[in-house]
């Protein structure tokens, strides 16, 4: 697990390490934020962005529980 902080390029480490971590086999996550384009990007599992149907379902989980 990694936690990448701080002011300046934060972005381009995520994008560096999700790369070459998936390069050598492993299955990677990401959790950014703000998004650019659209709320998606911001989740993504092994480069694939989540859909709206998977934010809709965590959506409703979570209201239902609150």
């Amino acid at each position: 697990t990694y936690h990448v902080a701080g002011t300046n390029g934060k972005g381009t480490v995520v994008y560096a390490l999700t790369h070459i971590l998936s390069s050598n086999g492993f299955k990677t996550g990401r959790f950014i934020s703000p998004h650019l384009f659209s709320y998606n990007e911001r989740i993504s599992i092994d480069g694939k962005n989540i859909e709206d149907s998977q934010i809709m379902a965590i959506y409703d989980r979570l209201e239902n529980e609150v």
